[in-house]
């Protein structure tokens, strides 16, 4: 993402759609409805084009009414119908909400706002919303096998929340020095495939893999803003998007090894549509991009 508060984010897909994950790997996409005060509401996003009128709605009763009061009651009156089944999941202030993943033993969605140095996470049971965490910026987080987080902060440092008490496990990364963290995934084998930027030079970036067993790998040294990811199916390949770059790349992945090698362009996103963020790959193959400053979400065959 972009280190700059902004009128719209949409963070990464999630990997099941809360109550449906025996049912199907059904898709959606978080998506934030705020204002560059930092006030947001979070939606799932399914239709670009309604979405996109949505918005323009909201910029103008933002403009003629100067009152989020008035946004909120504007889109809290809009069928169902009217957005074509979007749903409401948490109304809340978040700065850049990223990262949604869903915790299969807690059963709660976690979410991290990276500016504000906060995790929180949502029971669709109870409704309730939790903020759990308030500390370093997390730029991305993994959910370990014993329930533990790994987190992805500042200058390369790693820790694992658990319990509540957190243990550094990678104090930092040499030449890390002023960047952070930004997207992370990991892979069957445990191994974690993580994204840094620099948030005032958007044209730095790399990508490392972190082994189980503590190796730091620095897989591509240079990348304008290093994003979303996603394996194939098959884990054949990898997706990873170059945001600043508008580009989503594919790699061969080994799994057995974690190597990555042979990119090629996989999609590119046209001047003037948004940027590439967050991503997810579905059951059937194909890859949807949450668009910053597009207001949509994308799919591509």
């Amino acid at each position: 993402v972009t280190g700059v508060v902004a009128e719209l984010a949409l963070a990464l897909a999630l990997p099941v759609l809360l109550k449906l994950l025996a049912v199907s790997r059904a898709l959606a996409f978080l998506a934030f409805l705020g204002t560059g005060a930092g006030v947001a509401r979070f939606v799932i996003a399914r239709e670009p084009e309604r979405f996109r009128a949505l918005l323009d709605a909201r910029d103008g009763l933002a403009e003629n009414a100067g009152s989020l009061g008035g946004l909120f009651d504007f889109v809290d009156s809009m069928s169902p119908a009217v957005i074509d089944g979007a749903t409401a999941v948490v109304d809340g202030r978040f700065e850049i909400g990223e990262g949604p993943l869903w915790h299969v033993a807690d059963e709660r969605l976690y979410w991290t706002d990276i500016p504000a140095g906060h995790l929180h996470r949502y029971d669709p049971e109870t409704g309730d919303v939790e903020r759990f965490y308030e500390g370093e910026s997390v730029g991305g987080f993994t959910i370990q096998s014993d329930g533990s987080l790994a987190l992805f902060l500042t200058e390369g440092h790693v820790a694992v929340l658990r319990d509540g008490d957190m243990e550094t496990v990678i104090d930092g990364i040499a030449g890390e020095e002023g960047m952070r963290f930004n997207d992370v995934i990991a892979d069957p084998q445990g191994r974690v495939f993580a994204g840094t930027m620099d948030m005032d030079d958007f044209s730095v970036g790399r990508l490392y893999r972190i082994d189980p067993d503590g190796t730091i790998t620095e897989v591509v040294e240079s990348l304008e803003l290093p994003n979303g990811m996603g394996f194939t199916p098959d884990r054949s390949g990898l997706y990873l998007t170059e945001s600043n770059a508008n580009v989503i790349h594919r790699y061969d992945y080994d799994e057995e090894t974690g190597e990555i090698s042979d990119p090629e362009t996989f999609a590119e996103l046209p001047d003037g549509e948004g940027m590439y963020d967050g991503l997810t790959v579905d059951s059937e193959g194909r890859v949807w991009s949450a668009l910053w400053e597009g207001n949509a979400v994308v799919r591509h065959d």
